[in-house]
């Protein structure tokens, strides 16, 4: 059984950006915390462009839109790892 006063010692995970300090479930073996990481957005390619692997048999217009993507990392470590 866990007890609240020893997961004060317990280091965040690795590449953790934001780790909430309680714990919830302490009194069970299925013991966790939530934690955030890194987050990064992700142009995608714009077609028919010299670099671009993306080739389309669109015309290219002024108009085409940028698509972005963003990546959050977040989770729940449990503390049995």
């Amino acid at each position: 059984m866990t007890k609240a006063s020893n997961l004060a010692d317990i280091p965040a995970p690795a590449g953790a950006t934001h780790v909430v300090d309680d714990w919830y479930d302490v009194d069970s073996p299925d013991a966790a915390r939530y934690f955030t990481g890194g987050e990064w957005v992700v142009t995608e390619p714009t077609p028919n462009t010299p670099t671009s692997p993306c080739k389309s048999t669109a015309p290219s217009t002024a108009t085409a839109r940028l698509r972005f993507i963003r990546i959050v990392e977040d989770g729940t470590e449990l503390l049995i790892g």
